[in-house]
């Protein structure tokens, strides 16, 4: 059972009252978007997956984002969902989730992953799905003088015309089960639009 179906009402086709806030020029806009993609996961040997999110993700936004000046990925949900396994058992062996903000290379083992403060450990079984909750945050040049010095972490409004700035991140460490199996990904952005009049 869906329990928003419940409460989800019809809505109204007749424009009515409805009609443009005066400030609508410089108001946010705000629109959820999702995709989905597969990765293997080996059965021989540990995988190690790790994403970082951007607008260019989204293809069916490139035309609506070239009305806006700035934008913004305020949140995303990752859901990983394990495919079809042959492996005795059903099982699929551990996976771990951590946050990252500034870095999506991988770390090579199970340790360093979870020694995160946001790390959390599933055995996974068929059918479960392991959900995340992330504010992703962006990586700006820091200058001392005139000379770039190291990268900080911030979540700021990104330039429309750099859709592909990477904002970070998921990470996640599978320890290898029987057999190799796919590893189902729905990601879901909530995006703010905005222009600078």
């Amino acid at each position: 059972m869906v329990a928003e179906d419940f409460s989800r009402k019809p809505q109204s086709w007749q424009i009515g009252n409805s009609r443009p806030p005066l400030n609508f020029l410089s108001q946010i806009h705000w629109c959820q978007a999702t995709t989905t993609l597969q990765q293997t996961v080996s059965g021989s040997t540990d995988t190690e997956l790790n994403f970082l999110f951007s607008l260019s993700a989204i293809t069916q936004l490139a035309g609506i984002a070239a009305y806006f000046d700035q934008y913004c990925i305020y949140a995303v949900t990752i859901s990983a969902t394990p495919g079809p396994n042959q492996g005795a058992g059903g099982t699929y062996g551990i996976l771990c989730t951590a946050l990252d903000y500034d870095n999506n290379a991988n770390l090579g083992s199970l340790p360093s992953v979870q020694s995160y403060n946001s790390a959390i450990n599933s055995v996974l079984n068929a059918g479960q799905s392991v959900q995340r909750f992330l504010q992703p945050c962006v990586a700006p040049a820091l200058y001392g003088g005139s000379s770039f010095n190291a990268y900080g972490i911030a979540r700021t409004w990104v330039d429309s015309a750099s859709p592909t700035t990477p904002h970070y991140g998921y990470r996640s460490y599978y320890r290898f089960a029987t057999t190799g199996f796919t590893m189902d990904y729905t990601i879901s952005y909530i995006f703010g639009f905005r222009n600078s009049f």
